[in-house]
């Protein structure tokens, strides 16, 4: 199907011309009501939840069916397994064996919640009944979209999704995909209509200095917890220095930014939600489905949403979807009513460009048809230095991101996602914009704006910025392999050390071992000039 204006038009007015909406009252689940009650989450279905917690995992968790539930992090995994005894969680160190052995057990209905990247050895393991014998579910389904752009493998089980006999799409934030197979298998979208207020107060803090602003908001608002939403691990680390709060808080991250953190001697760093301190930090890895019980934390919750887009512009927050989802997390208790405030602290770029719909989709129609022409050059050259300088120009042009690999289709998952993100660049060109989105979310009420201005601002802090607040991983490794082999070590010391860094940094070490520990050092363990060394000319042809 080509991709063009009308095509888009067409496929969302066909797609939304099918909603169906269902109520749900105050303090019901999706259990409770119908059509969930009686056939479990319908196939073929993208199922528009509205509120979270409202049960759509658990009401899968507990059907009466085979079901495979694709998580888009590991922590939601680990929190779903320790509540439902009977689930397998499936994610990186869990071995073919062990799904096997859960696949034969003698469980009734078997339940499995896996990663998009793990899908495949689920996938190993069942064989091709897989499509006709479970339901295959993708939770959090804009995930799919929002994070293509920096994580191609999330897609991954969409080239198998629509083979599955039944399967549904669920979130409470769902983005609209234009992948034409949704048309084809003539999906319809279910949307929960809440018959009770549930929008969300919200304050929004306008400011141009990060550190300043958070600084005097903790000392004006003093809470037991704060939690603080903010996707940069960088960013964190220098709050929590600059702030002098480093005994005080914790750090939720990936296993990667764990490691550096804790190589930068941050020690209350965590790969899953445990052990809550006064200043919580928490990156995108815990934006969605999880859940912060009451229990956990035992404090009125004070959520802290954080953009900067003079450090880290991928810290912008989207109001429709990840804001909704991050003050989503904070689950309701059954026997304490716990209030919940909102905050969300940002700066803005009147400079931001952003793109429209129909100027992206004109920009991905060009982009196309010169990939196309090069294609066709490729496939009919005949010398091999010709079609490898052209192998090399599809591979390295960034239009490559929007094939898919394995069979040159187009990726309209990524389209969505330049889409998404050109949208989100909008929001944050004014304060204004930003309240805007928030309205337009039905989610939030906007009850204050501030603007907080300063001589010093967050230009003037990256300008003097000595170095960044984190050494690197790589930084780390080097400083390591240079003491290493200051003359100071015997040789069994430096075999146990390197063993050791091999265990640590495997995909540091990897590049150090190709080119050689005395090669390395002539270059000061300097990765880039590493891979450059190792690089292989242009003219190669065996490239």
């Amino acid at each position: 199907m080509c991709l063009c204006n009308e095509n888009i038009l067409i496929y969302k007015t066909m797609l939304f011309n099918k909603i169906i909406n269902v109520f749900i009252k105050a303090k019901q689940f999706l259990k409770d009501i119908m059509p969930f009650k009686k056939t479990g989450i319908p196939s073929n279905t993208i199922l528009f939840k509205t509120l979270t917690g409202c049960g759509a995992t658990s009401l899968e968790i507990e059907w009466p069916r085979n079901s495979i539930i694709i998580e888009p992090n590991v922590p939601v995994i680990v929190g779903k397994s320790k509540k439902h005894k009977k689930v397998l969680g499936v994610y990186e160190n869990v071995t073919a064996d062990q799904i096997a052995e859960y696949i034969e057990s003698d469980i009734p209905f078997k339940k499995i919640i896996v990663t998009p990247e793990s899908f495949y050895r689920v996938k190993d393991a069942i064989g091709e009944r897989i499509y006709t014998d479970y339901f295959l579910l993708m939770d959090e389904c804009e995930r799919t979209i929002q994070d293509v752009g920096y994580r191609s493998n999330i897609i991954l089980p969409m080239f198998d999704f629509f083979k599955f006999k039944q399967k549904a799409f669920v979130s409470a934030t769902p983005i609209m995909p234009s992948d034409p197979m949704f048309i084809r298998q003539k999906f319809k979208i279910m949307r929960l209509k809440p018959k009770f207020q549930h929008k969300e107060a919200i304050k929004l803090i306008h400011m141009n200095n990060i550190i300043l602003t958070l600084q005097k908001f903790i000392e004006n608002n003093p809470r037991d917890k704060y939690f603080i939403f903010f996707n940069s691990t960088e960013n964190i680390a220098e709050v929590i220095t600059k702030l002098n709060i480093k005994p005080e808080s914790a750090i939720y991250c990936s296993r990667d930014s764990r490691k550096k953190l804790r190589l930068n001697e941050y020690i209350h760093v965590y790969t899953e939600l445990k052990n809550f301190k006064k200043f919580n930090f928490l990156t995108c890895r815990f934006f969605s489905a999880v859940d912060i019980d009451y229990e956990t934390h035992e404090s009125d919750s004070m959520v802290i949403m954080v953009s900067d887009l003079v450090f880290a512009q991928h810290t912008m927050i989207d109001p429709k979807s990840e804001a909704i989802q991050i003050v989503g997390r904070f689950r309701k208790s059954d026997v304490v009513d716990f209030k919940k405030e909102i905050v969300h602290i940002t700066n803005t770029n009147p400079n931001l460009e952003s793109m429209g719909t129909s100027e992206i989709l004109e920009y991905i129609k060009e982009c196309h048809l010169v990939y196309k022409v090069i294609n066709r050059f490729y496939l009919s050259v005949t010398t091999i230095g010709a079609k490898d300088i052209l192998r090399q120009m599809l591979e390295r042009i960034d239009y490559s991101r929007f094939i898919n690999k394995h069979d040159g289709s187009r990726n309209h998952y990524m389209v969505d996602n330049m889409i998404h993100e050109e949208k989100i660049k909008g929001y944050y060109q004014s304060i204004s914009n930003l309240k805007r989105a928030y309205k337009a979310s039905n989610a939030f009420i906007v009850h204050k704006v501030e603007t907080e201005q300063y001589a010093y601002t967050d230009k003037d802090r990256l300008e003097n910025r000595k170095s960044a607040p984190l050494k690197s991983l790589t930084k780390i490794v080097a400083e390591a392999l240079k003491e290493l082999h200051s003359g100071t070590y015997t040789d069994f010391q430096i075999q146990q050390e390197l063993a050791n860094l091999q265990w640590d940094f495997p995909n540091i070490m990897v590049h150090i071992n190709r080119i050689g520990q005395e090669e390395a050092s002539k270059l000061g363990y300097d990765l880039y000039a590493i891979k450059a060394k190792l690089k292989p000319p242009l003219n190669n042809p065996r490239c």
